[in-house]
């Protein structure tokens, strides 16, 4: 399919009046059909700022907490748990409905990781990811649980969520003893008990953001939220 030029520059929005139009014929030929969607995703523990592209009329937000540090080993053969995973989130705002055209930016911050810890430390539970804008109270997916107890357990995985027809991965927990987690929002592995003394727990994973924005229809899907292998549960 051809780019739509005008001048030296490459068309990526059309209206008719205000409303965005997402397609172009010649005849009943399709010449011209708006990007299926742009993906922006943030990594960096700490503040991040997103800008909506000005063409888009939907955005699916979609955060995972960091994963909690593994419980440190200690003495008398007492095994560390590992750390529980983050929460998935996520939401869809239409603009001009959720949040407002002239609202452009959508500022949050990115769960930093979690421990590792010390033998004979306890846990670190994992550190919230969130997003908010003008208009819009916001979305929060807290932090993985800590857990204890002589389990000598490796931590937990947040494993994949499905919102709006989109699959986003989570990270994988780390092993058993003291393994750390691979990103993003997985849990940290319990440390090693010893006759004396202990081995220290996995770091936990940071958390991750994600945006999705493209031109849509209606409402969407709304608000959901997983455990695990979980799928975002349309609220509206």
């Amino acid at each position: 399919m051809g780019l739509l030029q005008f001048g030296e520059g490459f068309v990526k929005a059309l209206y008719l009046g205000s409303a965005p139009v997402t397609q172009l014929y010649l005849g009943e030929l399709l010449v011209w059909t708006v990007e299926d969607g742009q993906l922006d995703v943030f990594t960096e523990p700490g503040a991040f700022t997103y800008d909506i592209p000005s063409w888009a009329t939907h955005v699916d937000v979609v955060l995972l907490g960091g994963g909690a540090s593994g419980e440190g080993g200690n003495s008398a053969l007492y095994r560390g748990t590992g750390g529980g995973h983050g929460q998935w989130k996520a939401a869809t705002l239409v603009r001009g409905v959720d949040i407002e055209f002239g609202t452009t930016q959508i500022t949050g911050t990115v769960g930093d990781v979690a421990g590792p810890v010390p033998g004979a430390t306890p846990p670190v539970s994992g550190n919230a990811t969130s997003a908010a804008a003008t208009g819009w109270g916001g979305l929060t997916a807290n932090g993985g649980t800590v857990a204890t107890g002589n389990l000598g357990t490796a931590g937990q995985s947040p494993g994949d969520f499905e919102f709006n027809g989109e699959v986003y991965g989570g990270g994988l927990g780390g092993g058993w003893p003291g393994g750390w987690a691979t990103p993003p929002g997985a849990g940290g592995g319990g440390g090693q008990g010893w006759l004396v003394g202990g081995g220290g727990g996995g770091q936990g994973a940071r958390g991750q953001a994600w945006f999705r924005a493209y031109l849509g229809s209606g409402e969407g899907e709304g608000e959901g939220e997983g455990e695990g292998e979980g799928e975002g549960e349309g609220e509206g």
